[in-house]
């Protein structure tokens, strides 16, 4: 539950800075580890609706990976098309 709150304050931050964030090369990259931090925090919530309703021993797959990956790149996107791309770096270290 927590992890769904985070991953909706995150867009709404992101989207209220929005033209803050693309109209300088520190804001794309802030905007970038923001849909980073959607991707983590959208897997994480996942992972424990997973958990919780088929059991502790069920783990995420590469469909929830890629799935939770889309919807922070897509987050980054709707902001400045560089920050898609710093999203992906950034997501993929996160792994």
């Amino acid at each position: 539950l927590l992890s769904s709150l985070l991953v909706v304050v995150f867009i709404l931050v992101g989207q209220i800075f929005k033209e803050s964030l693309a109209s300088s090369r520190p804001g794309t990259l802030a905007a970038g580890g923001l849909g980073s931090l959607v991707f983590v925090f959208t897997l994480t919530a996942i992972s424990n609706m997973k958990m919780s309703n088929v059991g502790s021993t069920s783990t995420c797959g590469l469909t929830e990976v890629i799935g939770a990956l889309f919807f922070g790149v897509i987050t980054s996107a709707s902001i400045h098309r560089v920050s898609a791309t710093i999203c992906i770096l950034l997501s993929l270290g996160s792994l």
